[in-house]
């Protein structure tokens, strides 16, 4: 069944889901076909798109955007479909844009949705800016979650479809082998940042207020780091004074930079272990600080999806803070992680 649609235009987000792979890259699956392609978009995304146009990319080096060696993978991206297929465009040049900007070769694209007249304007939108640009489209296929379908140049698509699994596909066998795990949805993906219980974060929203009433001398910056080093160390949580305090401190983009400081793409994972759950703990109010954070961390990891996430829980509580607002314009360029190596973690922007 379509789902309704908004009279306007979606917003046009594109989501790089992995500028480049994670830390811990997964062994190399050769993709030769459509049901092979459509086995992987949620791997690499990390849950299950909808009403959405995925691309997978090939040919790029992701660390620079030098056009790197032929079967490279590179970006991989996931942008909204536009209500009205007039918007066709709009969508693809926000797909195109980051491809060209970073050297890609070839493009395979699926386009996730039950409506075939708007899956074939985007996806000849698509096709016709590809030659344009000299990219190659490999594969370009409209998937309804049970069948998929040619996304033809110049008509609707019509047919039977091709049936298709994804959840016993090798692809996926060898993610679950890895580790891997991917949502049912975005949604599905976007509750692992959500608060836990209020009775699970009385006694941090308790000490947030106790903390926001204290004169503090001094920076706050030489504890944070102290404080940040000691729970990686470890692998225990900060008590809930202890965490009151740093979200009260990370208010301060001095502190914040203390925080991350040092970090590199092995360590972004231990910082997400840290961050994500300080994250659920902590109080309407005081989560804008650590969703930046956790925001940061996951671009590094090579999570795009996650950071998004992270990113619009951050910007609902301070629309223009400062992190938040850099992690999203990496996300929105398709900054590969690698990019952290190349200028150097402390030439960084420390926005306030």
């Amino acid at each position: 069944m379509t789902e309704q649609r908004r009279t306007g235009p979606r917003p046009l987000r594109s989501v790089p889901a992995s500028a480049s792979p994670p830390a811990t890259d997964p062994p190399v699956v050769r993709l030769r076909t459509p049901a092979d392609v459509l086995a992987a978009v949620p791997v690499v995304l990390g849950f299950e798109p909808a009403d959405s146009l995925a691309v997978l990319t090939f040919g790029a080096d992701g660390a620079s955007g030098r056009p790197g060696a032929p079967g490279r993978s590179g970006m991989h991206l996931r942008i909204d479909l536009p209500a009205d297929p007039r918007d066709a465009n709009l969508v693809v040049d926000a797909v195109v844009a980051p491809c060209v900007r970073h050297g890609v070769g070839v493009l395979a694209a699926v386009l996730y949705t039950d409506d075939a007249p708007l899956a074939t304007a985007v996806a000849d939108a698509l096709r016709d800016r590809c030659w344009q640009e000299g990219l190659g489209l490999a594969v370009a296929v409209r998937a309804d979650g049970r069948r998929w379908y040619d996304a033809g140049a110049g008509s609707v698509p019509t047919g039977a479809g091709t049936p298709y699994r994804n959840d016993t596909h090798p692809v996926r066998t060898r993610a679950v082998v890895d580790g891997r795990v991917v949502h049912r949805s975005r949604a599905a993906m976007a509750a692992q940042l959500a608060p836990l219980p209020p009775d699970r974060r009385r006694d941090v929203a308790a000490a947030v207020v106790r903390e926001r009433r204290r004169v503090r001398r001094g920076e706050e910056a030489a504890w944070v780091r102290r404080t940040v080093l000691r729970a990686l160390e470890s692998g225990v949580e900060p008590a809930a004074a202890d965490l009151a305090r740093l979200l009260v401190a990370l208010d301060v983009g001095v502190n914040r930079d203390a925080a991350w400081a040092g970090m590199t793409r092995p360590d972004a994972l231990a910082h997400l272990d840290l961050w994500v759950p300080a994250l659920r703990r902590a109080p309407e109010g005081a989560r804008s600080g650590v969703a930046a954070l956790v925001g940061l961390c996951a671009w590094l990891h090579g999570d795009g999806a996650l950071a998004w996430c992270a990113v619009d829980v951050c910007l609902a509580e301070v629309a223009d803070h400062g992190l938040g607002c850099l992690v999203r314009d990496l996300l929105l360029t398709a900054t590969p992680p690698d990019w952290w190596e190349e200028v150097g973690a402390g030439e960084l922007p420390s926005p306030a």
